[in-house]
């Protein structure tokens, strides 16, 4: 093969290449994205002293029978026994713990979290408010990791 042809043609392999993952990744972008479950993450933070904040537990709402034994898997959840009407559950654990056993199942943040101060005479607490959402186009990567 001559010279000229062969830069020619690893041209072409690389137009042809660059084309390919285009139209993979406009393929990708015309696939439905639709949410199939919303959950709200309710929890307290309080600061103790400078920059010791601590939240020993949250409010879990929309939970669905899998998320339910996701989250007691990682920590205490109140109530002890999965039941369907139930309109929350507690988890006895900081929120990141939670979201990161709710982000093994598929889970992330759509938007940010809301927060506002909550004046008590025990000190300075504010309320968080997350909202994770899971779709229809698949789950996130899982890991192994029996322990978070």
């Amino acid at each position: 093969m001559h010279v000229l042809q062969a830069v020619s043609y690893v041209r072409n392999l690389e137009d042809y290449t660059r084309l390919q993952s285009a139209l993979t990744r406009d393929a990708m972008s015309q696939q439905p994205n639709v949410i199939v479950s919303v959950v709200g993450i309710v929890a307290d933070l309080k600061r103790d002293f400078d920059s010791d904040y601590v939240s020993r537990k949250c409010n879990v709402y929309g939970v669905e029978e899998a998320e339910y034994n996701a989250l007691a898997a990682v920590a205490e959840v109140r109530p002890r026994r999965w039941a369907a009407d139930a309109e929350r559950i507690v988890v006895l654990c900081n929120p990141w713990r939670a979201m990161r056993a709710l982000g093994r199942l598929g889970y992330y943040f759509s938007t940010r979290p809301l927060g506002g101060r909550v004046g008590t005479e025990s000190g300075e607490r504010r309320v968080c408010i997350w909202t994770m959402v899971k779709t229809s186009r698949g789950e996130a990567m899982r890991t192994d990791h029996e322990e978070l």
